[in-house]
């Protein structure tokens, strides 16, 4: 496949100042909306189809009226027929990503043929064609193949990303998000680190910032269905490379027919053809073949590396329906199914401070400083109230009856030390713990020629990826994580007439984020007998412990459910007009994302600082005394978590869109395109209705502030709007744009 080689001109010209002081044309406007919206099947129209244009003339460049005009995908073998109106020119509208050809007949011209075109997602590609004089059984041939397509029939900018880059370009992961920065103005989205965000328990794998605009901002759309997070407003699942067709990164210039985004990476999935074709894959990755580690520990003097082992693997395979003696499916019904696995097993490297075995026991006769003196610890049970003073410990060891019941059970999650003599407070211990990931992703998809006039497809596609992952050493700090996206695309294409025809299209998506602690020895917090806790079974797991000197154990801030649905309705009419092409239509979202975030609380959350053994002086402790772990060992615990309740969240809004786009051939090399796009973006409103709002003018018992529920009035009669905010009418957006080449634009700008 080719891609836009050369570059086009183009400026987009923004009249939001003109309709601002121009009241007469914001009545106008609005007026235009409301008969958009109340057209038939008014919905949305971000999709990956595209167009194949051109104009037909003789041998002296005149323009020939009637010409019958086929453009066949050579994949499929469907044909659509138009014939060139009063000025020659020809349009195939709403095509499918793929391979075509061109076929022009006229009585008393030879045959003309274009071979070898690739129509790349949501392009339109022009196709001139220049016919001689003889018999219609002559035929005049012309490859298209390696021709660099210049773009002029928009001002989009944008970088199309064919299948043999997909696939052929090494990606780590083969993950074809990385290809992102092939385009211009795309940079990954780093952590506090520099690196980019491409951790296990990341939702996106990989995150992009388009010409500088928020992650959110971005729009990720798989056959025209929006795959992005609802909850998170993150990219959802990756579609694996061997069943991609090709992908679009679209900036700038957009049409009316786009929206709700300032940029939008756009994939098309493969389809079946009248060939059976397909492909099987297996990628490895093995510690054996890597390099080792600056941090890597040895043992008996050789590194140990750590283990790894990642397999990908997969394939894909498409063509006709055949159903041996009862269907055959060729030039009409296609299928195509892709699956790709992946099983990956790490162990990540934990340096950490263990408590070493004598500590264990009270022991800490031979606690040092730096220095070599003695760390004395001391008996809180001895504080004078007087005085503040406090006794220490005989012999600088805690008696085994004063060791806490709670902390005696909770030492059997601490790993031991790996070096038993470390000074205090230093690394002892380098610990490894798995992360285990089993990501299974299919799709499945159907294209049927209902009639010459009427097609339709579907393609559904699913993503299950469990993921164990350590968030520190010792096997109670594991978190599981689980990723599940579902997404599908009906498409319905109804062609009325050549220069007229119609696509309604139906998504939906839903993806679901669960993060969730270790919780495989059941409610933890009540076996221990910590009081006054009473974590719901979704929080069962061990509680946080840890201190200023010892590696702590028990995940903390890790208590997640979330995800989202979405369902989308869109629908475009596109009529050919003379010198006009016009869109018409418009989209409705319905929206419906929920999370369950618990209070990491509920488990407990333990902190130990040693100030509850060390030295009592004018209030304050005395440094060098006192150990964090001799705090651990009696349960006097510096700072503690303890929540009750859980916070889950539930809401529900819809978005309606209407668009009108007039692309008007000014001449045959400039283009002017006009467009209105309105947008009502519906406040998030909560199933339950339980928003609150702060309002600073109300009163309560005379002075000002009081706060507003949004399902009921408060005393002073008031209440908050459904979703904490009020809805904003005023979302339209005008579209100017003019492409083709320098002269013309350079012609526009002289005479305005």
């Amino acid at each position: 496949m080719r891609h836009v080689g050369r570059r086009v001109e183009s400026f987009t010209i923004s009249i939001s100042r003109i309709l601002a002081e121009r009241p007469s044309l914001v009545t106008s406007a609005i007026a235009l909306i409301l008969a958009v919206l109340l057209l038939p099947g008014s919905s949305g129209a971000q999709s990956t189809v595209g167009s194949i244009v051109g104009t037909v003339t003789d041998p002296s460049g005149a323009v020939l009226v009637g010409v019958k005009v086929d453009v066949t995908n050579t994949g499929t073998g469907i044909t659509r027929t138009v014939t060139t109106d009063g000025t020659g020119s020809y349009k195939v509208l709403r095509l499918l990503p793929g391979s075509y050809s061109i076929a022009a007949e006229l009585a008393g011209f030879k045959k003309a043929a274009v071979t070898g075109i690739v129509l790349q997602v949501n392009q339109e590609a022009r196709y001139d064609i220049r016919m001689e004089v003889g018999e219609v059984t002559q035929e005049v041939s012309v490859s298209a193949e390696g021709e660099v397509q210049v773009q002029t029939e928009d001002a989009t900018l944008g970088q199309v990303v064919d299948h043999k880059k997909v696939v052929e370009l090494p990606l780590n992961g083969r993950n074809f998000m990385q290809l992102a920065t092939i385009g211009s103005g795309a940079a990954p989205i780093t952590n506090d680190q520099g690196g980019a965000i491409t951790g296990e328990t990341q939702r996106a794998g990989l995150s992009y910032t388009i010409s500088g605009q928020r992650e959110v901002s971005m729009s990720y759309l798989v056959d025209g269905v929006e795959s992005r997070s609802e909850f998170e407003q993150m990219a959802g699942f990756q579609a694996s490379l061997d069943s991609i067709q090709e992908f679009k990164l679209q900036r700038n210039a957009f049409s009316a027919e786009f929206g709700s985004a300032s940029a939008i990476i756009n994939v098309a999935i493969k389809s079946g053809t009248n060939n059976l074709h397909g492909s099987l894959f297996e990628f490895l990755r093995n510690d054996a073949l890597d390099s080792s580690q600056f941090q890597d520990p040895i043992v008996n003097g050789e590194k140990q590396k750590a283990p790894f082992r990642m397999n990908q693997f997969g394939g894909s395979i498409g063509g006709p329906l055949f159903i041996p003696k009862v269907y055959d499916g060729k030039n009409r019904t296609f299928w195509f199914f892709g699956y790709e696995g992946l099983r990956r097993r790490r162990f990540q490297q934990f340096p950490s401070v263990a408590i070493p075995t004598r500590f264990r026991n009270g022991d800490f006769s031979d606690l040092r400083d730096a220095s070599g003196n003695l760390i004395p610890i001391y008996d809180p049970l001895t504080q004078n109230p007087a005085t503040g003073q406090r006794q220490p410990f005989a012999g600088n060891i805690i008696p085994s009856d004063r060791i806490d019941p709670i902390t005696k059970q909770l030492l059997g999650y601490y790993p031991a030390p790996q070096n038993e003599f470390a000074p205090p407070g230093e690394i002892n211990g380098i610990y490894s713990s798995g992360t285990t990931r089993n990501d299974d992703q299919y799709h499945i998809r159907i294209d049927h020629k209902i009639s010459d006039k009427t097609s339709i497809f579907g393609r559904y596609s699913w993503f299950d990826s469990p993921i164990v992952s350590p968030l520190g050493y010792g096997d109670a700090s594991r978190v599981n994580f689980l990723l599940k996206d579902k997404n599908l695309a009906v498409s319905l294409t109804h062609t009325f007439s050549p220069r007229s025809i119609n696509e309604f299209r139906f998504g939906y998506n839903q993806d679901d984020f669960n993060v969730i602690p270790d919780r495989s020895g059941g409610n933890v917090t009540q076996a221990l007998g910590i009081k006054n806790l009473n974590p719901v079974p979704q929080q069962y797991g061990l509680p946080a412990t840890g201190g200023v000197n010892f590696s702590g154990v028990g995940p903390y801030g890790w208590d997640i459910v979330s995800g989202g649905k979405l369902y989308q309705f869109n629908d475009v009419l596109t009529l050919i007009r003379g010198a006009h092409t016009l869109k018409v239509g418009g989209e409705i979202r319905r929206m419906a994302p929920w999370q369950l975030a618990e209070d990491t609380g509920r488990r407990g959350v333990f902190s130990f600082t040693g100030g509850f053994t060390s030295q009592i002086q004018n209030s304050a402790s005395v440094p060098g005394t006192g150990s964090d772990i001799a705090d651990f060992l009696l349960g006097t615990y510096q700072g503690t978590e303890g929540g009750i309740g859980s916070t889950y969240t539930e809401f529900d809004w819809t978005d309606y869109h209407a668009f009108i786009q007039d692309d008007w051939k000014v001449a045959p090399n400039f283009v002017l395109s006009l467009g209105l796009r309105y947008e009502f973006h519906q406040q998030a409103i909560p199933r339950d209705g339980k928003l609150e709002a702060f309002c600073p003018d109300c009163l309560v018992d005379g002075l000002p502030g009081d706060l507003l529920l949004t399902d009921k009035d408060n005393a002073s009669g008031r209440r908050a709007p459904p979703g904490d905010v009020y809805n904003d009418y005023n979302n339209f957006g005008p579209r100017l744009s003019c492409h083709g080449f320098a002269r013309w634009l350079w012609c526009l700008l002289r005479e305005h």
